[in-house]
């Protein structure tokens, strides 16, 4: 497996993957030690599989991995759960 730096895709992608990490792992981190809020562990779910996306489907070919684009879809969808259950309940 190539690391982030061998990565095979674009600088753009590559500062995407590393801001979704660095939030998921902030969430997660929130998660666990702070309260053990259901919103904390969506958003930590949901920007992983942002990131997972970015790197399945980062690169600047045409094929696309489906898995990628339905964990990116998913991720979205999960980020933006958590963001309203924080900010509505």
């Amino acid at each position: 497996m190539d690391s982030v730096a061998k990565a095979p895709i674009g600088g753009h992608a590559k500062i995407m993957l590393t801001v979704f990490v660095v939030v998921a792992a902030i969430r997660m981190a929130d998660f666990i030690f702070y309260g053990h809020a259901v919103q904390d562990a969506l958003s930590a779910i949901g920007f992983a599989l942002l990131a997972h996306g970015v790197y399945t489907n980062g690169t600047d070919t045409l094929t696309r991995n489906n898995a990628g684009r339905y964990g990116t879809v998913v991720g979205a969808i999960l980020v933006l759960v958590g963001a309203a259950m924080r900010f509505i309940g």
